[in-house]
């Protein structure tokens, strides 16, 4: 039996939120990820790590991995998604003045061998050869039937000038499909699938996001006037007064995303909700 699974949020603030609201509990996460960014006020880059935990919860032997690199379609006007949306979506215009991407600047199984150099751009859903919304790499070894497989990715995200519930205006921020993000390994009947395939689309502009649901731990270091938002709970938040960044630490069990949002002039309000 398959896990549990649903789609992504539907707004920003279900995904920032109440994340616990949409998830399904399950024995065993598929894909958890322990991400750790900070972000270039200047640049608007990202640097970033993550160490991603992906359980083959399938019968079959799995020897391809493939990542969704969302924020491609916003690295041109050559994308899948800029072409069918030509820079509009939901009333929502790109500027097209400052671009967004995603780079993987190094992929490795833990303890073991440097995918690196095996990635590869694929395009399953056209024949858009400028569209690097997905990246396939193959496994020395073939993951079994119940395993797990740690990796260490390191990877560098631009933000755009916010179009399609990502980017930043200002000093306002908000990273959405961010990081680099395992698809979805889908067994022999799932859907009429007749063998175990990898479901990972590229960005279109009318489309959602399908991800496993899992555990999610962030550590986001930000300049110490910004204020944030994001997934999950904080658990900790530790100040660096030598280079004026404040590191703030979230965590959330059994949710599809994790995303956040930053501005120096944000209010924080509460409330509490009784089950």
């Amino acid at each position: 039996m398959r896990t549990t699974r649903g789609p992504a949020h539907t707004g920003v603030l279900l995904a920032l939120f109440l994340p616990a609201m949409l998830a399904a509990q399950m024995a065993r996460p598929i894909s958890s990820y322990d991400l750790k960014a900070e972000l270039d006020v200047k640049s608007h880059i990202i640097h970033g790590s993550e160490t991603l935990v992906w359980l083959n919860d399938s019968p079959d032997s799995v020897a391809t991995l493939r990542f969704h690199l969302y924020m491609n379609a916003f690295k041109n006007e050559k994308s899948t998604f800029m072409r069918e949306s030509g820079g509009h979506l939901r009333g929502d215009r790109s500027t097209k003045k400052d671009w967004g991407w995603i780079d993987v600047t190094s992929l490795r199984v833990e303890g073991g061998a440097d995918l690196t150099g095996s990635i590869q751009f694929i395009q399953p859903d056209d024949a858009n050869r400028d569209d690097q919304t997905v990246i396939e790499v193959a496994l020395p070894e073939a993951v079994q039937p119940g395993a797990t497989l740690t990796l260490k990715i390191g990877f560098e995200t631009k933000l755009p000038e916010v179009f399609a519930r990502t980017g930043y205006h200002g000093t306002f921020y908000l990273a959405g499909q961010w990081f680099p993000k395992i698809g979805v390994w889908e067994a022999a009947g799932f859907r009429y699938s007749q063998k175990g395939a990898w479901n990972c689309h590229q960005f279109h502009a009318l489309s959602e996001f399908f991800s496993n649901f899992g555990n999610y731990r962030a550590e986001i270091t930000l300049p110490s006037d910004y204020k944030i938002g994001a997934t999950g709970e904080l658990i900790n938040k530790r100040d660096d007064a030598a280079r004026k960044t404040t590191t703030w630490t979230y965590q959330q069990e059994s949710v599809i995303d994790f995303a956040w949002t930053a501005q120096p002039t944000y209010l924080k309000l509460e409330r509490i909700f009784d089950a």
